[in-house]
Protein backbone atom coordinates (compact mmCIF):
# COMPACT_ATOMS: atom_id res chain seq x y z
CA UNK A 1 0.00 0.00 0.00
CA UNK A 2 1.87 3.59 -0.73
CA UNK A 3 1.44 6.64 1.11
CA UNK A 4 -0.96 9.65 -0.44
CA UNK A 5 2.69 11.95 -0.66
CA UNK A 6 3.85 8.90 -3.20
CA UNK A 7 0.70 8.65 -5.25
CA UNK A 8 1.21 12.61 -5.82
CA UNK A 9 4.99 12.61 -6.78
CA UNK A 10 4.20 9.55 -8.55
CA UNK A 11 1.66 11.31 -10.96
CA UNK A 12 4.03 14.46 -10.99
CA UNK A 13 6.68 12.23 -12.41
CA UNK A 14 4.83 10.29 -14.80
CA UNK A 15 3.05 14.13 -15.79
CA UNK A 16 5.97 15.78 -16.47
CA UNK A 17 7.91 15.00 -19.86
CA UNK A 18 11.76 14.06 -19.63
CA UNK A 19 13.58 16.88 -21.53
CA UNK A 20 17.86 16.39 -21.33
CA UNK A 21 19.18 19.04 -19.43
CA UNK A 22 20.41 21.89 -21.56
CA UNK A 23 24.27 23.18 -20.48
CA UNK A 24 24.44 26.52 -18.89
CA UNK A 25 24.85 29.84 -21.15
CA UNK A 26 28.47 31.09 -19.24
CA UNK A 27 29.09 33.65 -22.22
CA UNK A 28 28.67 37.48 -21.40
CA UNK A 29 25.64 39.14 -22.91
CA UNK A 30 25.75 40.56 -26.28
CA UNK A 31 26.25 44.83 -25.64
CA UNK A 32 22.71 46.31 -26.54
CA UNK A 33 22.22 47.21 -30.39
CA UNK A 34 23.63 51.12 -31.43
CA UNK A 35 20.81 53.18 -32.65
CA UNK A 36 20.71 53.59 -36.38
CA UNK A 37 20.92 57.46 -35.86
CA UNK A 38 23.10 59.02 -33.22
CA UNK A 39 20.83 62.18 -31.33
CA UNK A 40 20.61 65.02 -33.17
CA UNK A 41 19.82 67.44 -30.72
CA UNK A 42 21.57 68.89 -27.55
CA UNK A 43 18.19 67.77 -25.46
CA UNK A 44 18.86 63.98 -26.83
CA UNK A 45 22.45 63.94 -26.46
CA UNK A 46 21.74 65.27 -22.62
CA UNK A 47 19.04 62.82 -21.84
CA UNK A 48 20.53 59.91 -24.01
CA UNK A 49 24.24 60.55 -23.63
CA UNK A 50 26.66 60.95 -26.79
CA UNK A 51 25.83 56.97 -28.14
CA UNK A 52 22.14 57.07 -27.45
CA UNK A 53 22.17 54.42 -24.83
CA UNK A 54 22.74 56.34 -21.45
CA UNK A 55 20.29 58.19 -20.11
CA UNK A 56 20.94 60.55 -17.34
CA UNK A 57 22.31 59.08 -13.62
CA UNK A 58 19.74 59.72 -11.14
CA UNK A 59 21.07 62.65 -9.03
CA UNK A 60 19.32 63.47 -6.00
CA UNK A 61 18.28 66.99 -7.75
CA UNK A 62 16.16 64.40 -10.11
CA UNK A 63 14.73 62.38 -7.91
CA UNK A 64 13.43 65.59 -5.79
CA UNK A 65 12.07 67.08 -8.87
CA UNK A 66 10.32 63.90 -10.36
CA UNK A 67 8.79 63.33 -6.47
CA UNK A 68 7.68 66.91 -6.43
CA UNK A 69 6.06 66.47 -10.49
CA UNK A 70 4.27 63.05 -9.32
CA UNK A 71 3.02 64.52 -5.94
CA UNK A 72 1.67 67.85 -8.06
CA UNK A 73 0.15 65.29 -10.47
CA UNK A 74 -1.07 62.63 -7.22
CA UNK A 75 -3.06 66.23 -6.10
CA UNK A 76 -4.20 67.51 -9.66
CA UNK A 77 -5.59 64.11 -10.06
CA UNK A 78 -7.29 63.78 -6.65
CA UNK A 79 -8.66 67.51 -6.58
CA UNK A 80 -10.60 67.69 -9.85
CA UNK A 81 -12.45 64.10 -9.26
CA UNK A 82 -13.99 62.66 -12.71
CA UNK A 83 -17.67 62.95 -11.65
CA UNK A 84 -19.05 59.46 -12.45
CA UNK A 85 -22.56 57.41 -11.34
CA UNK A 86 -21.82 57.52 -8.09
CA UNK A 87 -19.51 61.07 -6.33
CA UNK A 88 -16.77 60.50 -4.03
CA UNK A 89 -17.49 61.31 -1.02
CA UNK A 90 -16.84 64.35 0.31
CA UNK A 91 -14.62 62.97 3.52
CA UNK A 92 -12.60 60.43 1.33
CA UNK A 93 -11.94 63.50 -0.90
CA UNK A 94 -10.90 65.89 1.99
CA UNK A 95 -8.46 62.92 3.26
CA UNK A 96 -7.10 62.23 0.04
CA UNK A 97 -6.41 66.32 -0.49
CA UNK A 98 -5.13 66.85 2.67
CA UNK A 99 -2.38 64.16 2.21
CA UNK A 100 -1.50 65.19 -1.39
CA UNK A 101 -0.69 68.86 -0.30
CA UNK A 102 1.01 67.23 2.30
CA UNK A 103 3.25 65.08 0.57
CA UNK A 104 3.50 68.08 -2.22
CA UNK A 105 4.59 70.44 0.45
CA UNK A 106 6.85 68.30 1.37
CA UNK A 107 7.94 67.21 -1.58
CA UNK A 108 8.61 71.27 -2.48
CA UNK A 109 10.09 72.03 0.50
CA UNK A 110 12.64 69.12 -0.38
CA UNK A 111 13.15 70.35 -4.10
CA UNK A 112 14.00 73.95 -2.44
CA UNK A 113 16.38 72.66 -0.41
CA UNK A 114 18.06 70.53 -2.79
CA UNK A 115 18.45 73.53 -5.01
CA UNK A 116 20.09 75.16 -2.19
CA UNK A 117 22.72 72.53 -1.33
CA UNK A 118 23.24 72.68 -4.90
CA UNK A 119 23.41 76.62 -5.36
CA UNK A 120 26.18 76.39 -1.81
CA UNK A 121 28.57 73.81 -3.75
CA UNK A 122 28.48 75.74 -6.66
CA UNK A 123 29.77 78.69 -4.84
CA UNK A 124 32.41 76.64 -2.68
CA UNK A 125 33.74 75.55 -6.05
CA UNK A 126 33.49 78.61 -7.70
CA UNK A 127 33.98 81.19 -5.27
CA UNK A 128 35.18 84.08 -8.32
CA UNK A 129 31.88 83.56 -10.34
CA UNK A 130 30.01 83.66 -7.18
CA UNK A 131 31.51 86.76 -6.11
CA UNK A 132 30.73 88.56 -9.52
CA UNK A 133 27.35 87.19 -9.52
CA UNK A 134 26.84 88.82 -5.81
CA UNK A 135 28.44 92.09 -6.64
CA UNK A 136 26.45 92.64 -10.09
CA UNK A 137 23.04 91.61 -8.31
CA UNK A 138 24.24 94.00 -5.45
CA UNK A 139 25.17 96.75 -7.91
CA UNK A 140 21.71 96.14 -9.68
CA UNK A 141 20.22 96.08 -5.84
CA UNK A 142 21.90 99.88 -5.45
CA UNK A 143 20.35 101.28 -8.99
CA UNK A 144 17.13 100.14 -7.82
CA UNK A 145 17.08 101.68 -4.52
CA UNK A 146 18.07 104.92 -5.50
CA UNK A 147 15.87 105.03 -8.43
CA UNK A 148 13.50 104.26 -5.45
CA UNK A 149 14.59 107.08 -3.57
CA UNK A 150 14.09 109.40 -6.31
CA UNK A 151 10.92 108.75 -6.79
CA UNK A 152 9.85 108.67 -3.29
CA UNK A 153 11.94 112.46 -3.50
CA UNK A 154 9.59 113.48 -6.33
CA UNK A 155 6.41 112.71 -4.67
CA UNK A 156 7.08 114.18 -1.47
CA UNK A 157 8.03 117.19 -3.12
CA UNK A 158 4.40 117.25 -5.60
CA UNK A 159 2.91 116.29 -2.33
CA UNK A 160 4.79 119.26 -0.59
CA UNK A 161 3.79 121.83 -3.40
CA UNK A 162 0.24 120.71 -3.97
CA UNK A 163 -0.21 120.78 -0.10
CA UNK A 164 0.83 124.61 -0.09
CA UNK A 165 -1.53 126.00 -2.18
CA UNK A 166 -4.36 127.43 -0.75
CA UNK A 167 -7.65 125.27 -1.03
CA UNK A 168 -10.90 126.37 -2.66
CA UNK A 169 -13.92 126.66 -0.79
Amino acid sequence: MSTLSALINDDEETARPKVAAEPMDTTAPAAPAKPSTPPRTPYEVALLGKDGNDPLPATSLSIRLDRMMSSYANLLGDILPEAGPVNPQPVDVKTAAKFNINTFRDAAAELTNEFTKTATKWQLRHPDEAYADEAKDLKKAIERQKLLLKRAGERCTSEANRASKPRRQ
